[in-house]
């Protein structure tokens, strides 16, 4: 090859022997590659794996942690939601069988005071205002769940009377910790909550509630039945 031309190859920095007369390539000469240019390739793809995996966590909320904060954060979430879920429906529960064994007479005064109630708060939810009650939906779909309110409340307070169940401050601060932990701002949530004596009621009354299911399940047989997060939570669930 004495008569070939050498040249270097721009691409791939490649020493090449070519027969100047057809041009063809005699013979490649290719040069190892460096290891540090190797480990520099890595060290980008992984900083650059990094940096989209911490702006997805930053999408979410999480600022800093990256993607293990991230899956941190969703556990707990998804624990919170889980023990919610095994709550209501334990409450559930036992508030049937409480109503079921325990009938009571109603007074008209209460019914007609609950039956307004769920009348008010569904149209809160549909953004709704009125300006007297001839404006308020038909009362027949909530007669019946304003019976069952009343007939509970009833109940419970007589319990909780007989059973001097008084409001724990720590399970009431306890619940509003939970509340609040599902929004995006818990500060702001937590100060509204606080500087609202309405809704500190309604979390005092589900902390009676919660005393008055926890009396009855101590003196009740229960038995526990393994379920999936998806069994509890309805999710995945198509609607």
């Amino acid at each position: 090859m004495g008569d070939s031309l050498r040249v270097l190859c721009p691409c791939c920095s490649a020493r090449l022997a070519v027969d100047p007369a057809t041009g063809d390539v005699l013979s490649c000469d290719a040069p190892a590659p460096a290891a540090k240019d190797f480990d520099q390739a890595v060290g980008e793809v992984q900083s650059s794996a990094q940096r989209r995996a911490d702006a997805f966590s930053q999408a979410f909320g999480i600022s800093e942690g990256g993607i293990d904060a991230l899956r941190a954060e969703v556990r707990r979430s998804m624990e919170r939601e889980a023990a919610q879920a095994v709550r209501t429906k334990l409450r559930a529960q036992v508030f049937e069988a409480l109503a079921r064994d325990n009938p009571v007479e109603l007074p008209r005064a209460l019914v007609d005071e609950q039956v307004q109630q769920l009348q008010l708060d569904m149209l809160q939810r549909m953004g709704r205002q009125i300006q007297d009650a001839s404006q308020l939906p038909p009362r027949e779909p909530f007669e019946e769940p304003a019976r069952r309110r009343v007939a509970l409340g009833l109940l419970i307070g007589e319990l909780a009377q007989r059973e001097k169940l008084q409001v724990d401050r720590e399970r009431v601060f306890a619940r509003l910790e939970e509340v609040v932990a599902s929004y995006p701002n818990p500060e702001e949530v937590r100060r509204a909550y606080l500087q609202d004596a309405n809704a500190m009621r309604q979390i005092e009354t589900g902390v009676i509630e919660e005393m008055a299911v926890d009396w009855i399940l101590s003196r009740a047989r229960v038995t526990d039945r393994p379920g999936t997060f998806a069994e509890l939570t309805g999710f995945g669930r198509q609607a």
